[in-house]
């Protein structure tokens, strides 16, 4: 089963609520750059952020992270979702299921 374990609220960073959260398996992410034969280099975090804000319309995005709760990299991961407020669907959405 794929989990993602509760870590910190990381709020204080962002608008809206925010939260560091262990995934396992790890989950896949494009750094935007290709290699030498045109392949799109992809990494892998143990660590995300999740983000429900509202900028102009509700949003939740999931983003890659350190364990300590900085952002990696501000591409939106699988399971990231416009019109909405919820950061245990967005990693549902992904695939996990959220521990407490």
């Amino acid at each position: 089963m794929n989990t993602a374990q509760f870590i910190k609220d990381v709020s204080q960073y962002f608008r809206g609520k925010a939260e560091l959260y262990k995934v396992d398996p790890p989950m896949e992410y494009s750094t935007g750059e290709y290699d030498n034969n045109g392949y799109e280099i992809m990494k892998h975090t143990s660590y995300v952020i999740v983000s429900a804000g509202r900028i102009f319309e509700n949003e939740t995005f999931i983003l890659p992270a350190s364990s300590d709760g900085k952002v990696i990299d501000w591409g939106r991961l699988s399971g990231s979702m416009l019109d909405e407020y919820n950061i245990e669907k967005a990693l549902n959405n992904a695939g996990y299921k959220v521990i407490k």
